[in-house]
């Protein structure tokens, strides 16, 4: 008898035993799937944000959804978002993301202009209440934004949207989310900060390199490094020149124009010669070229400098002058004149002989 009251103490034992491993087991399983069922929720809502976040990056998608409403005022109710074709894409209050979450809310507001230069072109926010469906885990809804870049008319009303990004408070993107990261929105980029003022805002020093590619007309207008002169260079279409570049200076002295502007014969006269045609020139090149044609300034060198300007006689040689033209980057072109030995005196006279100048050549 005492066995049979031992024996039935240790079934019911065991049956205890068994019902509140049950029960543990079921409250385990249980804190597992809403577990899962939190993880699933924030997966559609972050789906949908992101499904909405496409279909309003479509320009006539944005603008037939958001047409004429003021994005200024605060909390602007929006109902329906429609396609490019005006028809209904979804509304407020429809359920999602295999009826997961409900839609409870869409508001568009918060315009803040671009430039002051352009108040009619700025940013807005289109901003999303989401509530999960049955018997939620976590919150009881979840905000969300997308970023528009937004164009409105002089009454306030939108006229043109579309989706840039969607981060939460911010109007622009950071990657990584820091405050030096890299800001970015439709037409400007933002390092170091998120209102850049011109397509590209730097917040401090930035670094440029040299790749050592060559300048052609695709490259106009880079920029790079080279770190032998220690200058910065712009591609010019043709060649890297100097970035603005250092102020150079360049001379020459006793230079004699030996060569006839047209290639014409010399012709001796007594101890001076003569082109038969043009004027005596010579072509004078730089060491190296300027960047852009340089100033230049000639002057007479020399005994021939001494020379008197008495008035212009037959036979007598009473004018010396020098003079010059085609400058470009790589040199310019000197010319030696003297009044003639006849009757007819005119500014310039085809002489040449032992004639010295000096040049000097400015520029960068």
């Amino acid at each position: 008898m005492n066995r049979r009251g031992s024996g039935l103490i240790q079934v019911l034992m065991v049956a205890g035993l068994i019902g509140f491993l049950g029960i543990a087991i079921a409250s385990m399983l249980t804190s597992s799937l809403r577990g899962q069922k939190a993880i699933e929720v924030r997966d559609a809502v972050r789906l949908m944000e992101n499904e909405i976040l496409a279909h309003l990056a479509n320009q006539a998608a944005c603008t037939a959804s958001l047409r004429t409403l003021n994005p200024k005022a605060p909390g602007v109710s929006v109902t329906t978002l429609k396609r490019g074709d005006d028809s209904v894409y979804l509304s407020s209050g429809d359920l999602v993301q295999n009826r997961m979450i409900r839609i409870a809310s869409m508001q568009l507001s918060s315009f803040v202009a671009d430039h002051a230069s352009n108040p009619l072109q700025g940013k807005s926010k289109l901003m999303l209440t989401f509530e999960p469906l049955g018997d939620p885990v976590g919150p009881r809804s979840f905000m969300r934004e997308v970023m528009l870049s937004t164009t409105i008319n002089a009454s306030d009303q939108l006229v043109s949207c579309s989706a840039i990004s969607s981060s939460g408070s911010q109007f622009w993107l950071s990657s990584p989310s820091t405050p030096n990261g890299i800001y970015t929105g439709m037409d400007a980029v933002g390092i170091g900060t998120s209102s850049p003022q011109a397509r590209l805002d730097v917040a401090g020093e930035f670094k440029v390199g040299n790749s050592g590619a060559p300048c052609n007309a695709g490259r106009e207008g880079q920029v790079r490094y080279n770190s032998t002169s220690k200058k910065l260079e712009f591609c010019n279409a043709s060649n890297w020149v100097s970035a603005g570049g250092d102020l150079r200076v360049e001379s020459g002295t006793n230079v004699a124009p030996d060569v006839c502007s047209d290639g014409a014969s010399l012709v001796p006269y007594e101890s001076a010669f003569f082109c038969t045609s043009g004027v005596p020139a010579k072509n004078i090149v730089f060491s190296t070229p300027f960047t852009t044609p340089p100033k230049v300034m000639v002057s007479l060198s020399g005994p021939s400098a001494n020379s008197g300007l008495l008035p212009c006689t037959q036979g007598a040689m009473d004018q010396v002058g020098v003079s010059y033209d085609s400058v470009t980057t790589t040199g310019f072109r000197a010319m030696a004149w003297m009044s003639p030995f006849s009757a007819n005196c005119g500014a310039y006279a085809n002489y040449t002989g032992p004639i010295l100048l000096s040049w000097i050549a400015v520029g960068y």
